[in-house]
């Protein structure tokens, strides 16, 4: 069951209700999405918005657990601001799904450009989870609200993924022949093999030898390697090392 969460500091209430409108109808169809906001207000100055957000999501988890997605949603009057990417950036860190809509997109100046320079602002500055979905909305006339909804399903579906370990292992092993681990110091890395843990956020147990030389970079290649081949698309994915014990090491 996809549910849709949405800050909502500096959008007007009708785009909540508009989602809520249609939320009700899918529900009807068995197909049930709950809404809810953070309410971070944009007057707050910057430790106080992050504080703020902070608080709200700890009150969801605390409430629901870690199983609801966010969606921030922007003010199209306004573009992304820098505390915008920053409370983006503390959803990503609690494994959430996240999507952006940007609201008012019907009184929108130079949409297109206004489109392209948020894209570029999110992918750089939120390197951990590129590609998020982004969509533009309009609470007034009701442009893109069934797009979004369709997207947090989507998202949630993605973020829901369970790989069966034979197609993981069949994955990781064209992974490792494609690029191989490095051997720091002449020693190699072995690596061999990778089991989901859990979802929500996708989270995997690598095995292996001498995991604690394993590059930042090499975990990279592989976490972009599970969402491009695996269906996991721009969600956060976490990756646990983990090497056999040995059983001649001091406890």
């Amino acid at each position: 069951m996809p549910q849709l969460a949405a800050r909502t500091g500096r959008a007007k209430p009708s785009a909540i209700m508009q989602v809520a409108e249609k939320a009700k109808r899918l529900k009807a169809e068995g197909r049930d999405i709950i809404s809810f906001s953070i309410g971070v207000p944009n007057f707050l100055p910057g430790p106080h918005v992050y504080a703020a957000a902070r608080e709200a999501l700890a009150h969801d988890s605390g409430q629901y657990g870690s199983n609801r997605g966010s969606d921030a949603l922007l003010d199209a009057t306004r573009g992304l601001e820098h505390q915008d990417l920053k409370i983006a950036s503390m959803v990503l860190e609690e494994g959430r799904a996240l999507m952006i809509a940007i609201n008012k997109w019907d009184v929108a100046e130079g949409a297109s450009s206004l489109f392209q320079g948020i894209r570029g602002a999110l992918d750089d500055g939120l390197a951990q989870v590129r590609g998020l979905p982004l969509l533009a909305v309009s609470a007034r006339t009701g442009k893109g609200l069934d797009e979004m909804i369709q997207a947090a399903f989507d998202l949630r579906e993605a973020w829901s993924r369970r790989v069966p370990t034979s197609a993981l292992n069949r994955w990781f092993d064209d992974a490792l022949e494609a690029n191989p681990p490095p051997a720091p110091g002449g020693k190699r890395i072995k690596l061999r093999y990778i089991t989901q843990a859990k979802t929500r956020p996708p989270g995997f147990v690598l095995f292996g030898t001498r995991l604690d030389s394993l590059p930042e970079s090499y975990k990279r290649y592989l976490i972009n390697g599970i969402r491009r081949e695996l269906g996991f698309a721009s969600v956060p994915i976490r990756i646990t090392l983990r090497s056999p014990k040995n059983p001649f090491k001091p406890t």
